[in-house]
């Protein structure tokens, strides 16, 4: 594969993965320079695995796997850099959120893995491999991100109608 191919490809998973970053940060300064980071970071490593490889460009099949691989590497990358930004913001940048703030009370690790499996769709297996956890580990954060999201509607509802 040429070094233009894999730009390319990344190139096209970009919105995607900035999904993810605006998931976890809140902000779309901050989502944006957590993709250039990312970005950059990835094409600095060493990939020159992905360089030797000889890839037919017209093998649907092959195409697809490189495209899934090369998601799930930004998406840790995202993840990553995310885990290390968000304590620094200390909630300055949710002011502009308040329909979600249910979803941002919770952890960076659980707003991660409920992003990734209810919006992108990836299966548990794909989530422990991003996330370099044990299948009970991210089947917990799942579980408990749902149930932290379906308390604080309960209790957001009581709020509501204790109002009235």
């Amino acid at each position: 594969m040429r070094k233009e191919e894999l730009v390319s490809i990344i190139d096209s998973l970009l919105p995607r993965v900035y999904g993810l970053a605006f998931a976890l940060m809140g902000d779309e300064l901050e989502a944006e320079q957590v993709i250039i980071d990312a970005y950059t970071v990835y094409l600095m490593q060493d990939k020159d695995f992905l360089l030797k490889e000889s890839f037919d460009s017209s093998d649907s099949k092959e195409r697809s796997s490189i495209r899934r691989y090369l998601l799930k590497e930004l998406f840790r990358e995202v993840f990553e850099l995310c885990q290390k930004r968000i304590p620094q913001l200390s909630g300055k940048n949710r002011k502009n959120l308040l329909e979600f703030e249910s979803f941002y009370r919770i952890g960076v690790n659980k707003r991660a893995v409920m992003y990734l499996k209810e919006i992108e769709k990836f299966q548990i297996e794909d989530l422990q491999e991003i996330f370099s956890m044990e299948r009970h580990r991210v089947l917990e954060l799942f579980h408990n991100a749902k149930h932290e999201l379906l308390i604080d509607k309960k209790i957001n509802n009581e709020e509501m109608l204790s109002w009235n």
